[in-house]
């Protein structure tokens, strides 16, 4: 895993609960690193157990993590490192949504080794969007909070619904997403699909 990932995890935390809480946090996972370089490649499983750890020392489960380090990801880590990019794709969050596959490709092209996932999206009749994940790490929940910070972004609300999770068996994940004219952007419940959403999964990508 590229370490503007685990950056974009240690930054969430540190503006959220303070530097400590993350130093208790990487000690938990016996974790090494003080700073994580964006293009550096870190064990899959470091990433995954950051995420666990926090989730335990915070409370809340890993998917809600997740979703909440997608919205933080896009508006702050994501920004930051990647400005020029992110300057080129749109300026609402359907457009930049439907790009969210190119920004990630062109975000990894100089970055050889990159674990891969695959995005893509579809038009709903109803005038909503369809997007696909397909990876072999569990990690659907990051999209979902990436959909919902491109709403923050662009000061949309946007309606998220998880449709397929490949964690019940699914050959793919998806969720559906519709707009609603500009306005202050809202977080749904992070619990959604939550049957589907155990921390042992996460446990076995350790194993």
């Amino acid at each position: 895993m590229k370490g503007v990932v685990n950056k974009g995890l240690q930054e969430l935390v540190e503006h959220t609960h303070g530097e400590e809480t993350w130093e208790t946090i990487r000690q938990v996972v016996n974790c090494d690193v003080n700073s994580f370089w964006p293009a550096q490649d870190y064990p899959d499983e470091l990433t995954i157990a950051l995420f666990i750890a926090t989730a335990r020392h915070l409370h809340v489960s890993p998917d809600e993590i997740m979703v909440e380090f997608g919205k933080f990801w896009l508006n702050n880590t994501g920004k930051n490192v990647y400005p020029k990019l992110f300057a080129l794709v749109g300026n609402n969050s359907r457009d930049f949504l439907r790009k969210l596959d190119f920004i990630h490709q062109q975000a990894t092209i100089s970055l050889p080794g990159t674990r891969g996932f695959q995005l893509r999206s579809e038009e709903l009749p109803d005038g909503g969007l369809r997007m696909f994940y397909t990876s072999d790490l569990p990690l659907c929940p990051v999209l979902h909070g990436l959909i919902l910070g491109a709403g923050i972004h662009f000061n949309q609300t946007l309606q998220v619904q998880e449709m397929q999770c490949t964690r019940r068996g699914d050959p793919e994940c998806a969720f559906d997403v519709h707009f609603t004219d500009a306005c202050p952007a809202t977080t749904p419940p992070a619990a959604a699909a939550a049957d589907c959403r155990d921390e042992i999964e996460y446990q076995q990508v350790l194993q």
